[in-house]
């Protein structure tokens, strides 16, 4: 998913999107460039906080609040957690993996 995403999504779809749905994609895209570095700088994590607080909004202004699921919303927890706890893979794998499995449950 990394290499279609960072590489190969902007310019394949950059055409078939609305301007909302561009300006979604190239934060995603920015944030993933960002947070898949072997390091990430404190300047690196702000600015993927940025990015994705952006993007956060340009979904809810588009598409409603409704498509605001938890996991949007832990992204923004991302910068925080990652200068308080270190290691963002670990944060980012076993909390959301924990909440899907529990928010899945509850639906359930």
């Amino acid at each position: 998913w990394k290499t279609f995403m960072l590489i190969y999504a902007t310019p394949i779809t950059w055409d078939l999107l609305k301007e909302t749905d561009q300006r979604i994609l190239a934060n995603f895209v920015r944030v993933c460039n960002i947070l898949v570095c072997r390091i990430v700088s404190i300047n690196g994590l702000k600015e993927a906080h940025t990015h994705l607080l952006a993007l956060v909004k340009e979904i809810e202004r588009e598409y409603g609040p409704k498509k605001i699921f938890p996991n949007l919303h832990l992204c923004l927890h991302l910068c925080e957690c990652s200068l308080d706890y270190r290691l963002l893979y670990v944060f980012w794998c076993f909390s959301t993996e924990r909440m899907n499995g529990l928010l899945g449950n509850f639906v359930r």
